[in-house]
C-alpha cells in the first residue's frame, strides 16, 4: 500500500506483513520450507524465522513473537510447537530453549515476581482458567520423558551454580508462603527455611541435613498434636525399625 505495508490476500494491511486467511483449507498460512538441504557453504547458524526486536523506552512491554490460538475442534490448542531432531551424538537436540538476561545490579527483580512485574526466567509458565466452575484441572508445568532406550533419562533435571548470595536450587510455594526447598548444601526443608534448631521458640516443620541428621520439631500450641504421628493399618507388620551398622 502507500505506506510500504505488504498484504497478501487482503488490500488493507495492518502491519509492516499481513496474510490474510480467506477461510478456505489450507493448514499453512505461512510455510518455510528448508527440507531439501541448506548450502553447502552454510557455516554458521541457520534461523527458520529470525526476530529482532529493541523496545524504547515508552514501550509498555516488548515481544520478539506472539502468537494466539483460539478456536474449537477437536485437536488441541498449541501457542508454539517446537520439534528438533539431531542425529549426532556430540550436539545438542533441544525442543525449546529460553534465555533471559539481567544487570546484576538490578533491584526490582525477583523470582516470584509475575512475568509483567519484574520477573527473569528462562521459561516462564503460567495458566489460568476463564470462568468459576470448578470442574478444570489444570498445571503450568507438564514434563513428560518418554524415552523408551538409552541408558538413562530424566524427569526434570535442574542444576545452579555458585555465586549468588543465595542459591536455591528448589523451592515450593503456595500463595506466595514457601512450604518446602532444598538449598544448595542438600539440606530438604519442609515447613522452614533453616535448619530446625533442637529447642523451637515458635513454628515447625521436617528438615533433613545430610551431615547433621533428621528432625523433626514443633513449638506447642497445646492442642495436644503429637510432634510425630505414626500408624500402619491393616496386618501387624512392623511399624519402625531401628538399626545401627545394619543389625537391629
Amino acid at each position: 500500500d502507500s505506506s510500504g505495508n505488504v498484504g497478501i490476500n487482503t488490500s488493507n494491511p495492518t502491519g509492516r506483513v499481513e496474510i490474510a486467511d480467506d477461510g478456505a483449507s489450507n493448514d499453512r498460512l505461512l510455510y518455510l520450507n528448508s527440507a531439501g538441504g541448506l548450502s553447502q557453504g552454510q557455516t554458521g547458524p541457520f534461523y527458520g524465522v529470525y526476530a529482532d526486536i529493541k523496545a524504547n523506552n515508552n514501550a509498555t512491554a516488548s515481544t520478539a513473537g506472539y502468537f494466539n490460538n483460539i478456536g474449537g475442534g477437536s485437536g488441541p490448542r498449541i501457542g508454539v510447537e517446537a520439534r528438533s531432531f539431531q542425529a549426532s551424538s556430540t550436539r545438542s537436540a533441544v525442543g525449546v530453549y529460553g534465555f533471559a538476561e539481567t544487570a546484576s545490579g538490578s533491584t526490582n527483580h525477583h523470582p516470584r515476581l509475575d512475568y509483567n512485574a519484574g520477573a527473569v526466567a528462562g521459561v516462564y509458565a503460567e495458566v489460568t482458567t476463564s470462568d468459576t466452575n470448578m470442574n478444570a484441572q489444570t498445571s503450568a508445568l507438564i514434563a513428560k520423558n518418554k524415552t523408551i532406550y538409552g541408558s538413562l533419562a530424566y524427569g526434570a533435571y535442574i542444576d545452579t551454580t555458585p555465586g549468588p548470595t543465595t542459591v536455591i536450587p528448589f523451592a515450593v510455594h503456595h500463595d506466595d508462603n514457601e512450604k518446602m526447598r532444598i538449598d544448595s548444601d542438600g539440606n530438604l526443608l519442609v515447613g522452614t527455611t533453616n535448619t530446625l534448631p533442637q529447642t523451637l521458640t515458635s513454628g515447625g516443620g521436617f528438615c533433613y541435613a545430610p551431615d547433621s541428621s533428621l528432625r523433626v520439631a514443633r513449638q506447642s500450641d497445646g492442642t495436644g498434636q503429637p510432634v510425630v504421628d505414626v500408624n500402619q493399618s491393616g496386618s501387624d507388620d512392623e511399624v519402625i525399625r531401628f538399626r545401627k551398622d545394619g543389625a537391629t
